[in-house]
């Protein structure tokens, strides 16, 4: 598989500290998948620093990653 990141993707995850290990382990093994805007496939994994969302496009063997997010834990 190839993985494409967007401008936008690498821009969140400096900012969020999210390194690509993370991104393709959450990818690869989610918890969680499921589907968002315009069909988008989402993939959940949770990090000791909480639960990751990816939002992803496949596109044959490509997979670009398109934004990450860290969720909000419920209070």
């Amino acid at each position: 598989m190839q993985y494409i990141y967007t401008a936008h993707a690498l821009e969140r995850m400096q900012l969020r500290n999210v390194t690509e290990a993370m991104v393709i382990k959450t990818i690869e093994s989610p918890e969680e998948t499921g589907k968002g805007y315009r069909n988008r496939d989402l993939a959940f994994r949770t990090f000791p620093e909480g639960r990751l969302k990816v939002v992803l496009a496949r596109e044959g063997t490509r997979v670009i990653i398109i934004t990450i997010i860290w969720e909000r834990k419920e209070i």
